[in-house]
């Protein structure tokens, strides 16, 4: 059984050494929850079954999110074959995408259990804080799409690359996303959670960082996080500089997330949409860290790109002042020499 689910990995097109790193749980885990999808769909065909075995095995397919379908087709994520199935529909099934399961090899990864690939080194950046952190596809994934721009005035057509990271965009460029190392979500434009969302998948993710990458929200250079107290789940305000308008992410009592636009130098929301009973709290927090920024205006825009931390740095006035008390020391050195 190993050995039948692990070759599957070299037939997705994993490198052998991304193989190599993953034990047979883990290598099942893979087969099954990242492989590419249609539209964010994984579908499968049963081959060769009778009507009895078909019910049973589509009951466990659906327990699974997987879409059955009754005939075989070209956007097929697995194609499951009986013994019994006829020489000729098995080789007919060549011409189609899908990965070959047997039904041993299907009841085994299609068991019902949970992700649980989080501490993964290959699936997990480990260097960077865990709020930016997101799953990364392998190697079965490095493949450049053209995709279209978003918007209806621009024809522009971009290339994707999701085991890259990497978009020809203006975004992914000009904020030079590509610093980022790859499995953190702010290396991400919208094409990239676009094409993420559609053929790899929200697994792994936090519900944050699920909801961004859903909606299509490209996240800022700088993050400021903080708890209140009537939520269960973690604000998170998002924002390029320190007087502009801020992105806040914020969940309700059930823990679903939402996102407001705020200006910190008018004090106000977008379009006056606000979270309704949380804006007394919400506006303490918000001016709280506005006061934070302008204290601290001289470590502003000095950010760890690995792992979101904001350095420690000398104020530049500090630095002027270093120079010219050094340039005094050495003219004096002269005048006595």
């Amino acid at each position: 059984m190993e050995v039948n689910i692990r070759k599957h990995l070299s037939e997705f097109g994993l490198k052998q050494e991304e193989i190599d790193k993953l034990a047979t749980k883990d290598a099942i885990q893979y087969i099954r929850f990242c492989h590419r999808k249609e539209w964010g769909n994984s579908l499968i065909s049963f081959l060769g079954f009778s009507e009895e075995e078909v019910k049973i095995l589509s009951d466990k397919a659906k327990n699974c999110n997987l879409i059955v379908k009754n005939r075989l087709s070209s956007n097929l994520s697995f194609i499951c074959v009986s013994e019994n199935a006829s020489p000729k529909r098995v080789e007919k099934t060549k011409e189609y995408s899908g990965t070959l399961l047997t039904k041993n090899e299907f009841i085994k990864i299609f068991d019902g259990s949970r992700f649980d690939l989080l501490d993964n080194d290959l699936l997990y950046e480990q260097s960077l804080s865990k709020e930016f952190r997101i799953t990364k596809p392998l190697s079965n994934f490095d493949q450049t799409i053209e995709v279209e721009s978003f918007s209806f005035e621009n024809e522009t057509t971009y290339s994707v690359n999701l085991y890259q990271m990497t978009c020809t965009c203006k975004d992914f460029e000009k904020k030079q996303r590509n610093k980022y190392l790859k499995g953190d979500i702010r290396r991400m434009c919208k094409h990239l959670m676009d094409q993420y969302k559609n053929n790899f998948g929200l697994i792994g993710l936090s519900d944050l960082n699920r909801y961004i990458i859903e909606n299509g929200y490209p996240l800022n250079k700088h993050s400021s996080y903080f708890r209140i107290e009537e939520i269960p789940l973690a604000v998170m305000v998002n924002y390029e500089t320190k007087n502009g308008w801020w992105n806040i992410f914020m969940p309700n009592e059930d823990g679903v997330y939402s996102r407001y636009g705020y200006s910190s130098t008018e004090k106000r929301f977008s379009n006056n949409e606000k979270p309704h009973g949380l804006v007394q709290i919400l506006r303490k927090n918000l001016d709280e860290l506005a006061i934070r920024l302008n204290e601290n205006s001289g470590n502003y825009g000095n950010s760890n790109i690995g792992n979101g931390e904001e350095k420690n740095i000398i104020p530049q006035g500090c630095i002027y002042l270093a120079i010219v008390i050094v340039l005094i020391f050495v003219f004096l050195l002269c005048k006595i020499f």
